[in-house]
């Protein structure tokens, strides 16, 4: 199904009307990570990052980033700021494959 169709299923059966806002987002300024010292994390650990940014899960993502904190920190505060965003495209280029 259509987004568009979604929303006027939706409209039809909540006899509401539905109007588009523009996107307002605040830019957040995120440390850079180090894709070195990501890659260097247990591959077990980055396995479970992915499968909570595949599913959206930010609870998730947020007690995994907990997990690393102690020994890299500077990489839990990026991606914890990340993840309290709700950045998911921001999480998901962590996994892109050059």
């Amino acid at each position: 199904m259509q987004s568009e169709d979604l929303f006027s299923t939706l409209e039809k059966h909540l006899k509401v009307r539905l109007v588009e806002a523009p996107e307002q987002r605040t830019p957040v300024d995120v440390p850079p990570i180090s894709i070195d010292e990501f890659h260097s994390l247990p591959a077990e650990w980055v396995h479970n990052l992915q499968s909570a940014v595949n599913s959206a899960d930010f609870e998730q993502i947020s007690k995994l980033v907990d997990q690393i904190r102690p020994e890299h920190s500077q990489l839990a505060k990026s991606l914890g700021i990340l993840a309290k965003n709700y950045d998911l495209r921001g999480l998901m280029t962590l996994f892109i494959q050059d």
